[in-house]
């Protein structure tokens, strides 16, 4: 048996089988592990994720990459290159966002988180600009620092887009005194 007790058997195992029982053993055992046929380029009919149909579909991509390293999606600089050829519009990303908002409790895209002189900034706005400007964290010294140094609050950084710096900008907010309050 090859060091397998008889509750460990895989199929094929069995010793006293011919070799055509034991491939056909093996075949089957294939059969239900691996898709039905190999990928084909234009047309899919198979879901390769029918191990997984158990789960929610996130669930179901993001086990699938813990197992086999497969992106579900594609990268997000791709998407953001998508949107700058204008084969991803605006629309599209607002629409997929009240989509995803609807009858959400925790995601509502048009609350407002603050009012600008041009008009509010809504959850959505912040959503699009995430999905097509990397945020990069930084830290409460480099936030004092951008404050301080580069008025953060009444300017914005040079490659922001047009639109977005517009928002609020005929509204000067007032200048931190360095030396801090009175």
């Amino acid at each position: 048996m090859s060091g397998t007790t008889a509750s460990h058997r895989q199929p094929g195992d069995n010793p006293s089988a011919d070799m055509h029982t034991r491939l056909e053993a093996l075949i089957a055992h294939l059969e239900h592990v691996l898709p039905a046929q190999a990928p084909i380029r234009e047309f899919v009919h198979h879901n390769t994720l029918h191990g997984f149909a158990h789960l929610p579909f996130r669930e179901a991509l993001s086990e699938a990459r813990r197992l086999t390293g497969a992106r579900g999606y594609l990268p997000n600089e791709t998407f953001r290159e998508l949107y700058r050829s204008g084969r991803i519009t605006r629309t599209d990303l607002e629409a997929v966002i009240a989509e995803a908002s609807a009858g959400e409790t925790e995601l509502d895209a048009e609350a407002v988180l603050i009012e600008c002189a041009a008009r509010p900034v809504r959850c959505r706005d912040v959503l699009v600009a995430g999905l097509l400007y990397p945020f990069r964290p930084v830290t409460a010294c480099q936030l004092n620092w951008q404050i301080e140094e580069l008025n953060a609050f009444t300017t914005c950084q040079s490659d922001l887009a047009p639109a977005a710096a517009s928002l609020g900008h005929d509204r000067q907010a007032p200048r931190r005194d360095r030396a801090g309050p009175n």
